[in-house]
């Protein structure tokens, strides 16, 4: 008998940014989807990613992935600067946004 459900589930064990996570969630897809990886290998790779993301590269990705840009510079002309700083008030590195673990820590993956 066929079973209804989901094999894994990727959750945040905290709050977490929204626009950051949408990177690292287009990245987890992509990792899966493109490189044919399991969820827990996929999102790893996305977390690392994240982590090690510079503006730069940023730019590139935003530019190839058109809806995600709409929705980063929407949120900017709201006042929203995602990655630009943690919520114990510091700055991350300039160059490396998300590096701050509350970013791209919280996420787990959970099951096959």
């Amino acid at each position: 008998m066929p079973a209804a459900g989901s094999a894994s589930a990727i959750a945040s064990l905290w709050l977490v940014d929204d626009l950051a996570t949408a990177l690292l969630m287009t990245r987890f897809y992509e990792e899966v989807m493109s490189n044919g990886l399991g969820p827990a290998e996929a999102l790893r790779r996305a977390q690392l990613w994240l982590r090690d993301l510079s503006a730069d590269e940023e730019a590139r990705f935003l530019a190839a992935h058109p809806a995600l840009a709409a929705e980063f510079r929407r949120r900017a002309s709201e006042g929203d600067s995602p990655g630009r700083r943690h919520s114990s008030g510091g700055l991350t590195n300039g160059d490396r946004p998300y590096s701050h673990p509350e970013y791209w820590a919280a996420f787990i993956a959970m099951g096959a």
